[in-house]
């Protein structure tokens, strides 16, 4: 059971996942990768069903999963679709986590942080208070 506030309704293999994935998994999840290339121009593929084509890797410089993009010699137009390799850990077996869930976990531990901090910050400023008139 989590200790945050409007999570409790969450499949409990959705909620582990949740609170082990790296934050740099999770903000993947919500944002979207950041791609960049790996090495500049393409690559001629040398064998498989894309024999000939023209490939180029990107990797996500957030989580570091990588994707494979295919492309036509003669046009460069893209031949299927990108194809992906995450890192361990990335995704969760047999569970589908969706955006959204990702999105509502990720408010509620900020909203959590802040609340701590905001204590926090009240509790020093009252031993702040103290030491200042004791020094006066």
């Amino acid at each position: 059971m989590s200790s945050l506030k409007g999570l409790n309704d969450l499949d409990p293999e959705i909620l582990d996942y949740l609170e082990n994935a790296p934050l740099e998994h999770l903000r993947c999840r919500v944002l979207g990768h950041g791609w960049d290339q790996l090495h500049e121009g393409y690559i001629v593929q040398e064998d498989g069903a894309h024999r000939g084509c023209l490939t180029q890797r990107v990797q996500c410089w957030r989580c570091l999963s990588e994707g494979l993009d295919t492309f036509d010699s003669n046009t460069l137009e893209r031949v299927g679709t990108r194809e992906y390799s995450y890192v361990d850990g990335y995704l969760q077996a047999g569970v589908e986590v969706p955006r959204q869930l990702v999105r509502r976990y990720l408010h509620a531990r900020t909203r959590t942080r802040r609340s701590a901090s905001k204590v926090r910050n009240i509790a020093t400023m009252g031993r702040n208070r103290t030491a200042r008139t004791r020094a006066a």
